[in-house]
């Protein structure tokens, strides 16, 4: 799950596989987009490089459907450089998909993964 705004912070939970303590602390949004430290709760953490981000007209309709006229949807993959988690190769990906509601609230369309 993935909880925040395009303009302030987001965080992660319902998190799976690693030693991540099954969510993150809050981090700028601005991290996702430019690069940046995902820190866990349990005290690991993961780098990842800026994302390559595209936006595909048949989940933007998903994203309509299910938060209202005004909605897009955010398609990233990008590179994890660095991580303590234990869960993934280094270097390896990220990926992840999310629908960008009217008030700028993120909603995890497909579940992150990483590779």
């Amino acid at each position: 799950t993935i909880t925040g705004t395009t303009t302030t912070t987001i965080a992660f939970s319902n998190c799976t596989g690693g030693n991540t303590g099954g969510a993150s602390n809050p981090i700028p949004t601005t991290s996702l987009a430019t690069g940046g430290v995902i820190p866990w709760v349990d005290g690991n953490t993961t780098t990842i490089g800026a994302p390559t981000l595209t936006s595909p007209k048949s989940l933007v309709k998903k994203c309509v459907k299910l938060y209202g006229a005004g909605s897009s949807e955010d398609s990233a993959t990008g590179p994890v450089s660095a991580s303590t988690t234990g869960d993934s190769p280094i270097p390896g990906t990220f990926s992840g998909e999310v629908c960008i509601d009217p008030a700028g609230g993120l909603h995890l369309l497909k579940p992150s993964t990483s590779d």
